[in-house]
């Protein structure tokens, strides 16, 4: 993992990894961290599981709009879905719209970070000049190969937000929380 990511989520792998995971962090941004990640794994003969660009990934990310569509409380006419490097966002849309035909896929990414956006407006996946790590769970500076086909054809717009959106947004969200327990 980069070395800013938050301690919340190194504890959650952590724990849910166990004796069987040790964290490591390694560079600034994930791009230092996947390029570090994958150069392990060849040096050591392992095998490794790309975080967004692969097919099995996307099948266990897609899961969530399953969550959401077995909840019971659709159909949705829009669904807005982030979008990091493009898997889970590709996933959810995909199983979005066979369960919920008529909806709409919005792919929201953090202004300094639009790698999809990016992609998509160059016609394939480009490298950012520039990342901002703000929203670190998103920060990356290039599109899946992959997520990119899948985005371009499964998300009906692309849109992006400031930081001060993102935090409004969060900050909302807490306070809704605490109303409902």
């Amino acid at each position: 993992m980069p070395r800013p990511t938050p301690m919340m989520k190194r504890k959650a792998v952590a724990l849910h990894g166990g004796d069987h995971v040790t964290v490591e962090l390694v560079g600034d941004t994930y791009d230092q961290a996947y390029h570090a990640a994958r150069g392990y794994a060849a040096e050591h003969g392992l095998a490794f599981v790309h975080p967004y660009d692969d097919l099995a990934t996307m099948g266990g990310q897609g899961t969530l709009a399953d969550e959401v569509v077995m909840s019971g409380t659709g159909p949705f006419d829009v669904a807005y879905v982030q979008i990091g490097g493009g898997g889970m966002a590709a996933a959810v849309a995909c199983w979005l719209k066979h369960y919920m035909p008529g909806i709409r896929v919005v792919g929201v990414e953090a202004e300094g970070q639009a790698s999809m956006k990016a992609a998509v407006a160059h016609g394939g996946p480009v490298e950012l000049d520039s990342l901002d790590i703000f929203c670190d769970g998103t920060a990356v500076q290039r599109a899946g190969d992959l997520t990119f086909e899948l985005c371009r054809e499964l998300i009906d717009e692309f849109i992006t937000v400031s930081n001060a959106e993102v935090c409004n947004a969060i900050r909302r969200f807490w306070n809704w929380r605490r109303r409902i327990g």
